[in-house]
């Protein structure tokens, strides 16, 4: 094989490697951002459901059913908040890793919908206590049905910002990526220039009569009598 397709051989196969390592790694980067954003959409979700279940506990005499409801309460109310402190911290969620938020619009989105939960939650401690319907009940009630909307339109807020991190950063990637193939595909055609100047000429030619010189050398070789 010639020198120069040995040379070309080279840097399609670093090209490719480079390929398959920035695939790789953008489909791991990918997966935690898409899990940022599906865990930033659902505390929408979790905010209206928390609010439905607080309705429905102003409401309940029974005991049994208070209790029910309570649980289920409780269960959204520990979602809301894991899933949330791991948006702002980075953490492990039940739909998978998160990272910590980057870019200043995500902060700013995160920290303003922490600020909210702290309030909300705050509120919906009487009914984690588990008290009957009551004046102060429908006071609360009144209090928490504003913040809720509020806490949904921030989520859905820093939904948007996660969103558009993820898409900027696979922007750069690609570009970068680019930038990258375009660097080795100029050295493939340098290198191929290169292949005319007289040292890498002399190099063919003895390589070239290396072999003639072998196969020569070995024709006039007699062979061994047995």
């Amino acid at each position: 094989m010639r020198l120069q397709n040995k040379m070309i051989i080279v840097y399609l196969s670093f090209m490719l490697i480079s390929v398959i390592n920035f695939g790789i790694f953008l489909t791991n980067d990918q997966s935690a951002e898409a899990t940022a954003i599906n865990v930033a959409g659902r505390q929408r979700m979790l905010s209206q459901k928390m609010m439905k279940e607080a309705l429905i506990l102003s409401g309940i005499v029974n005991e049994t059913e208070r209790t029910k409801a309570i649980e289920n309460f409780v269960k959204s109310r520990n979602l809301f908040s894991r899933s949330l402190s791991s948006l702002i911290n980075s953490g492990k969620t039940d739909l998978g890793q998160v990272r910590e938020v980057h870019s200043e619009e995500s902060r700013k989105a995160g920290k303003e919908l922490e600020a909210l939960w702290y309030v909300f939650d705050s509120l919906s401690a009487v009914f984690r206590k588990g008290q009957p319907p009551s004046q102060k009940i429908q006071d609360t009630i009144n209090k928490m049905m504003p913040l809720s909307m509020e806490i949904l339109a921030s989520a859905h807020k820093l939904t948007v910002a996660l969103n558009k991190d993820s898409l900027d950063k696979a922007r750069r990637i690609w570009f970068f990526q680019l930038i990258g193939n375009i660097m080795i595909i100029a050295l493939i055609v340098v290198a191929f220039l290169f292949i005319n100047v007289p040292m890498f000429r002399r190099i063919e030619e003895i390589k070239v009569s290396a072999d003639k010189y072998g196969k020569d050398l070995i024709d006039t070789v007699p062979p061994k009598k047995i």
